[in-house]
């Protein structure tokens, strides 16, 4: 295949559920010398419940590398699928369900982007696309602003019949998928085709001066039934720069040139924090030393470079001296010293929150550990530290080993907000929340170790990285800290 040893990615076109077709050309492919890094499938995965159906999915069949699938097209599909199709899912490991739209890094650090469904006709159901599905590309919109590696669609765009050769009329055309493709610029585009394979020739992405920023390849992929191409075998060398060989013989982009820029950027935190001061100017002032607190909004010594996203309540950064560089702490913007003391209103943002952490690092199939220390600490900082969900069981056990060292109690909770319910503001404790969202709850009545919880994943058994336990020796340049947090800003709410 000319790929050996270099990581490559599979898209495939509608699999209806032709499951053998897809596992034994999967297993074909590993047991050559290439790397397999993950599957996505653009448009329809499954098909009937039939034996094929009993081999892979429903079994206790272990699919090798991680595939992705997007939303259903139509109500037969809803049965293989979540009830709440915004929100990614493992249906069973190894096979994650994206939802209808976002973006998400894959390991490597492939930035793609989804969207599901098909044109809405003016029949809005959960089956079709629209406007509101635009929202995770125009958040991170800049102008001329290239967002993502490759964007995978059910459709394809509206415009496409402006390239050559001109597609065939039985492709499923959108203008939402248009709009998405002209935020994004991706470096290539794949969608579903139905029985016929298409590739047009590239197209130029250019600049308001007429500069090459990037160029875009469109494929269209038939389903695994057609007998005509069906599958795409991609070698992406990350980072991807413009080559000579790129800009030749390229079409003109299909899009305007000009692209709208929307308004603020979620991410420019210094236009969100004038904006929590002028909201917080009607609550009532929590008093508190900003020359001391690292983490108020308001702090003299505040590093505002770490932060990723400002909502109206909590704000989410990278740690400093984390554990590994997608260790995130959820901060309250109120200066309180535990999630406890928060009003209601705040910690339900807090617990959305949550869930954006949870969804993004679902995508890459991580689970998301959530822990709090409420023992001489100034501001209340709620850990997030995404894992291998295999290595669950191994922490939760040297929790519980840890806990009994140190002859202390601890209570098993369906949730945190049976915290909430059952702690005083002004009690010391420690928890631990899993991606089941089980807590492992500690009062503290005398000495407990700050370092709990990093001694816990820094255990050779874990992560195993001892030289981390102490986040002063795990401290980046600011160079490096901005680079993660640049990364996580475009594709973390």
């Amino acid at each position: 295949m000319g790929c050996q040893g270099l990581p490559v990615n599979l898209i495939l076109g509608d699999v209806n559920g032709r499951f053998d077709t897809i596992f034994k050309r999967l297993e074909k492919i590993l047991q050559s010398a290439v790397t397999l890094d993950f599957l996505i499938c653009t448009g329809k995965f499954f098909g009937k419940k039939d034996v094929s159906y009993a081999k892979y999915i429903s079994s206790d069949y272990e699919i090798p590398i991680p595939i992705y699938i997007l939303a259903p097209t139509s109500p037969e599909e809803q049965e293989f699928y979540p009830k709440n199709l915004n929100t990614t899912t493992n249906l069973k490991e190894n096979l994650i369900f994206l939802g209808k739209c976002g973006t998400f890094i894959t390991a490597k650090g492939l930035k793609i982007g989804y969207l599901s469904g098909k044109p809405s006709n003016n029949c809005n159901d959960e089956f079709s696309h629209s406007q509101d599905d635009l929202l995770p590309f125009k958040r991170i919109g800049q102008k001329c602003e290239i967002l993502v590696d490759i964007l995978v669609s059910t459709c394809c765009p509206s415009n496409i019949s402006l390239l050559q050769p001109v597609p065939p009329s039985s492709c499923v055309t959108s203008d939402i998928v248009m709009e998405a493709v002209s935020i994004v610029k991706p470096w290539y585009h794949f969608f579903s085709t139905g029985d016929i394979f298409f590739e047009p020739k590239p197209y130029a992405n250019k600049d308001d001066y007429g500069n090459i920023i990037s160029v875009t390849r469109c494929i269209g992929l038939a389903s695994v039934s057609s007998g005509n191409r069906w599958h795409y075998c991609l070698l992406f060398e990350m980072p991807r720069t413009l080559t000579d060989n790129d800009t030749k013989n390229l079409l003109e982009s299909p899009h305007k040139t000009s692209q709208a820029v929307f308004g603020h950027s979620r991410y420019d935190v210094s236009y969100e924090q004038e904006e929590i001061k002028k909201k917080h100017k009607t609550r009532p002032v929590r008093k508190f030393n900003t020359k001391e607190c690292w983490f108020c909004v308001k702090s003299e010594t505040a590093e505002s470079h770490l932060n990723i996203f400002i909502e109206e309540f909590v704000y989410v950064a990278l740690n400093r001296g984390g554990i590994i560089p997608q260790h995130l702490n959820i901060i309250p913007v109120s200066h309180v010293k535990s999630s406890v003391s928060l009003t209601d209103e705040e910690y339900s943002e807090v617990e959305r929150v949550k869930e954006i952490v949870r969804n993004h690092f679902l995508k890459s199939g991580l689970e998301v550990i959530f822990f709090e220390r409420n023992h001489k600490s100034l501001h209340a900082l709620i850990h997030c530290l995404p894992v291998n969900p295999k290595l669950t069981t191994k922490i939760k056990s040297l929790f519980l080993k840890k806990v009994l060292e140190l002859k202390m109690k601890i209570k098993f909770m369906d949730n945190c907000l049976q915290i909430r319910r059952e702690v005083q503001p002004d009690q010391s404790f420690f928890y631990m929340e899993y991606g089941t969202r089980e807590v492992c709850f500690i009062p503290i009545d005398k000495d407990f170790p700050l370092n709990f919880a990093r001694e816990i994943f820094c255990d050779e058994t874990v992560l195993n990285c001892p030289e981390r336990i102490d986040w002063k020796s795990c401290t980046l340049s600011q160079e490096e800290e901005e680079e993660i947090v640049q990364n996580l800003k475009n594709y973390l709410h």
